[in-house]
């Protein structure tokens, strides 16, 4: 189900920084400088390529939250990182760049899909799904920060917290027939893992 969600994906850039050596520190020149590579995330899943964009108007997201959030926080919210998929919504003028995970259970003697997690990067604005679903929204905090949550029957939830290229957007099913969990109470606490593991 796709809810105005803007899906676009891209590697993390890796970031070169410059660090000059201090005077009697090295034996190099004063002007040398030793570069630091940041080291993505580690992740086993083979994954396709982000597709491109058209975001007329818009910058591109550039953060993919299917190479951008690791297999250890994956695992931390329960999910696993072997199931992860890439599932991208491109639009014209806005794009969702995300990645679906499942997490396996037991019901009935039966081991099955019993919850499932979507993670979109978007450049949508936390203001403008506030504008577009106004009245069906409820504001929740999350790291101490605005979200929005919009609860699809008893469950699924979708939440919009701030990202990197505007909102990161959840959606958090619970598959199990059994089940009498709120989504929403898991998603509020999903988020706060993940946004804390995204780089701002």
């Amino acid at each position: 189900m796709k809810v105005f969600q803007l899906t676009v994906t891209a590697v993390l850039p890796l970031v070169l920084l410059g660090t000059a050596c201090a005077k009697g520190s090295d034996p190099k020149p004063d002007n040398a400088a030793t570069t630091v590579v940041s080291q993505a995330p580690s992740i086993t899943a083979s994954l396709d390529p982000a597709p491109a964009q058209h975001n007329h108007g818009r910058s591109a997201v550039m953060f993919d939250p299917c190479t951008g959030i690791g297999d250890s926080v994956i695992e931390k919210i329960g999910f696993d990182p072997r199931t992860r998929k890439r599932d991208d919504y491109i639009d014209e003028d806005y794009s969702f760049i995300g990645c679906l995970f499942d997490q396996n259970g037991t019901v009935d003697g039966s081991v099955m899909n019993t919850h499932e997690l979507r993670i979109d990067s978007s450049n949508i604005t936390l203001d403008e799904f506030r504008k577009r679903d106004a009245g069906k929204l409820t504001t929740v905090k999350v790291n101490g920060q605005d979200a929005l949550m919009r609860k699809d029957g008893a469950e699924t939830c979708f939440l919009d917290i701030p990202g990197p290229d505007g909102t990161l957007n959840f959606q958090f099913g619970v598959l199990d027939p059994h089940s009498t969990e709120n989504p929403c109470d898991r998603a509020i606490a999903i988020a706060g893992v993940i946004q804390a593991a995204v780089p701002k």
